[in-house]
């Protein structure tokens, strides 16, 4: 199932990216430096608007959720946006020169389940959710916060002895984390 729906989403972000004027503004894989870490995003979509500033959107193909304004979601898209409007405004990231000036965030939001019947029930196929812009440092702090996280967690969790990784051999076929894991024989 869960195969099914990425490439729906990503048929969804294709067909999008084929419509953009100019697909400079379309997907794009940014990466920067935070403290010890490296970040990487995929946005979406940023729009130049008239005044030389940037909105930023990300589109979520999903079912339609029992609480829709906002979503249940929301709190999540509105970081996942403003981390990639972070990633944005980092010197060098957008483009060689200048970092982005984000002024606006949107999610647009299409329902993978609409059906007619929940148009009539007041529910439309796609709605467009304004998220609020977070400043360069809110989102720094944010961002810092969970890389602390990402840090104790990787400091404080049990390691595996060989027992536990059949010799090594779960560690290569089967975890993700395996580089990052060292295997200690436990007492």
């Amino acid at each position: 199932d869960r195969e099914m729906w990425a490439m729906l989403g990503a048929g969804i972000h294709a067909v999008i990216a084929d419509a953009l004027p100019d697909p400079a503004h379309g997907e794009q894989r940014l990466q920067a430096r935070c403290g010890r870490w490296i970040v990487h995003g995929q946005r979406d979509l940023l729009t130049p608007l008239e005044d030389g500033t940037f909105a930023i959107t990300d589109h979520k193909s999903t079912f339609i959720p029992t609480q829709r304004n906002p979503p249940s979601r929301w709190q999540d898209w509105v970081t996942q946006l403003n981390l990639y409007a972070w990633l944005a405004r980092e010197p060098g990231v957008f483009n060689d020169r200048l970092p982005a000036v984000i002024s606006s965030a949107e999610v647009d939001v299409i329902y993978r389940d609409w059906k007619a019947k929940d148009g009539s029930a007041g529910v439309p196929p796609v709605e467009v959710y304004q998220a609020p812009v977070w400043t360069h440092e809110e989102c720094r702090q944010v961002l810092e916060q969970r890389l602390a996280g990402h840090a104790a967690a990787i400091e404080s969790l049990p390691r595996c002895t060989k027992a536990d990784t059949w010799g090594g051999a779960r560690c290569a076929g089967y975890c993700d984390v395996a580089p990052y894991c060292p295997v200690e024989e436990r007492p």
